[in-house]
């Protein structure tokens, strides 16, 4: 029998260095490990006794320390309580070939074997490899007009130029790009004095064909789900669990708007404008990504799995055929939404009316593809919810009020939370999409025809996730939390306690400091938030510790990959001890306000966690 188990995934092993292996290699479990240890260490801090935290007998934290050892008798089906959805959902339609299993069938139909348009399966084996062996094509050309390889391989093809025709030969599965051309027309005179047009190149696919590719692939079979679930720690349905997107408000919500039995694909859009040259060239590209909430997340967030497809490119450019500089930013934010409403096109009949697609399970279903989520950084989400950088692109608050809780800033039951978008388009056809000042009062972008505007059942206010790296590591943690702390204190005082860590396998060294540290990444400030806490006390006041104390605590809370209605308001209340403490680096002049939007954006994460799940979802595994 296997004694020991994941109390995270709940895997069994027969030896506990098996479950540590587990714990160590395993990302999810992982993450959930560190976020426990690092919670027993903010335990063991009493903020009336700072000290308290360095005197005692008590072991260091680490891998053995905490006990992980639950059998399978402890754990029993009583333990989770799985709840279906009341009415149909997903309900198959009948049965059919996935894309796979068509394509195999029309190659035996014509009597070809799997590796057509090969003629044999050791060419098919030689092309894979020099395709994946990151060979230029002058490379492989010399390697095909060796002397062994002419006459031992004798393959159908010598040179790079043939084996890229046969590998163009195979029937394509994944949909097809497309090349649109734009023309935009500026208000700059050429020499003729008629206005300079500007083409640009639009490359994208149907995204409707890529929900259809992702859920036919039979690589998901065992990781792909239909229909909402509502999870339960007890029978009573006291404690919920929020973990993929199925067990979240959203799609159980959604579902009763459908016809009975259809299958809600809620799509997850990914964009991130990317410099590709450094020095020279000024290079950009501007990919959209596309996955569905039906993949679990843990498959979903693996790069490898190639859960995540690329939907198309934005064009970039500068728009050098608008006059002045506030032109350029106007038709490049109207030019961002008008390429992402052509990509999305067919989904605003696909979302409406449905279409049967054949899924992982060989079931045919009406698919329903809808915007559920929308992953980018902060300048991004602005961008796309149409909002000037100083507001929020989630709540209708003002930008001075930013620093306070929610409960404070919508303290009127009749003042609206989140931003509605029937309000917004109202309020740009009311001032007009060319009236920019009277739009930036209300924190409008003046964009006339958003992507968004539409498009069945999706709320792009609601649909902006949690970013964990730019929001909590790097915004909060990193420029603010840090540097607050540092100020208190002096450089020479925190780099000397980092520098007298004592050494465990789990911590990262810091033998110069941190002062020194020229390059920062996730990693870093990863490794600095798990001893920042213990560092703190003798060197600044208490309050400031307890203020540090609370951020950390709604750090490693907001990364659960799963949570609990209580564990949901231990974030809230962290939040709130925060809101309680934070007064006293204003008073030493450390802070002149708290309107900073990235400490604002984490006042929404439990009401995001609830509708779309835990942020682990919307989040790379090496972001995390």
């Amino acid at each position: 029998m296997l004694r020991h188990c994941c109390k995270y995934c709940h895997r069994g092993f027969h030896t506990r260095q098996g479950l540590c292996a587990h714990l160590t290699t395993r990302a999810s479990c992982h993450l959930a490990h560190e976020v426990s240890l690092a919670q027993q260490a903010i335990r063991r801090y009493d903020p009336h006794d700072p000290e308290a935290l360095f005197r005692g007998d008590d072991p260091p934290l680490g891998w053995e320390d905490e006990a992980i050892d639950v059998t399978f008798d402890d754990i029993g089906e009583r333990d989770i309580d799985m709840e279906s959805y009341p009415g149909e959902a997903g309900t198959p339609k009948g049965t059919a070939r996935t894309g796979f299993e068509e394509l195999r069938h029309t190659q035996k139909g014509n009597n070809h074997q799997v590796y057509h348009p090969f003629p044999t399966l050791d060419e098919w084996k030689l092309a894979e490899n020099l395709m994946r062996s990151g060979l230029s094509h002058a490379k492989i050309d010399r390697l095909l007009a060796l002397p062994t390889m002419v006459t031992r391989a004798n393959a159908s093809f010598h040179n790079s130029r043939s084996l890229l025709q046969l590998i163009d030969a195979i029937p394509p599965v994944s949909p097809e790009f497309k090349c649109m051309n734009i023309k935009v027309r500026g208000n700059v005179l050429d020499a003729d004095g008629e206005p300079i047009i500007e083409e640009l190149e639009l490359f994208h696919r149907d995204p409707v064909e890529c929900v259809g590719e992702l859920l036919g692939n039979t690589a998901f079979r065992d990781v792909m789900c239909y229909a909402p679930e509502g999870t339960y720690v007890d029978e009573k349905h006291s404690e919920r669990i929020y973990n993929d997107m199925w067990t979240a408000d959203w799609w159980w919500n959604l579902q009763s708007k459908l016809p009975p039995g259809a299958t809600i694909a809620p799509i997850i859009l990914a964009s991130d404008k990317t410099r590709l040259s450094q020095f020279s060239g000024d290079k950009s590209a501007w990919p959209v990504y596309l996955t569905i909430g039906n993949i679990s997340k843990c498959t979903r967030r693996q790069i490898g799995k190639h859960a995540m497809i690329l939907l198309g490119y934005i064009p970039v450019s500068k728009l050098h055929c608008f006059a002045t500089a506030d032109q350029h930013k106007m038709q490049a934010q109207r030019l961002f939404h008008y390429c992402l409403r052509t990509m999305l096109q067919p989904l605003f009949a696909a979302g409406a009316q449905g279409v049967d697609m054949t899924c992982a399970d060989n079931a045919l279903r009406q698919v329903f593809p809808i915007l559920s989520a929308y992953i980018a950084d902060f300048p991004e989400q602005a961008l796309v919810a149409c909002t000037l950088e100083s507001w929020c692109p989630i709540c209708s608050c003002f930008p001075e009020d930013r620093g306070d809780p929610l409960a404070v800033i919508f303290s009127d039951d009749a003042e609206p939370l989140f931003r509605d978008q029937c309000d917004h388009m109202a309020d740009v056809c009311k001032y007009g999409a060319d009236n920019a000042k009277a739009l930036a009062k209300l924190g409008i972008h003046p964009v006339p025809q958003p992507f968004w505007h539409g498009l069945p059942h999706c709320d792009i206010f609601h649909s902006l996730t949690p970013d964990i790296l730019h929001q909590l590591h790097k915004g909060v943690f990193k420029d603010h939390l840090s540097t607050w702390c540092t100020s208190l204190a002096t450089n020479l005082e925190i780099d000397t306690r980092f520098k007298v860590l004592p050494i465990h396998p789990s911590v990262k060294c810091f033998k110069k400091g941190i002062s020194t540290v020229s390059q920062w990444t996730g990693t870093e400030y990863k490794s600095m938030e798990k001893v920042f806490t213990a560092l703190l006390p003798g060197a600044i006041p208490p309050p400031a510790v307890r203020a540090t104390h609370a951020l950390l605590d709604s750090i490693y809370l907001s990364q659960y990959p799963s949570h609990s209605t209580t564990t949901l308001q231990r974030l809230q209340d962290a939040l709130e001890h925060f809101h309680n403490d934070k007064q006293f680096f204003i008073d030493q002049q450390v802070r002149q306000h708290f309107h900073i939007p990235k400490f604002h954006m984490r006042e929404h994460y439990v009401e995001l966690i609830k509708s779309r799940g835990t942020v682990d979802g919307f989040t790379p595994v090496c972001s995390t």
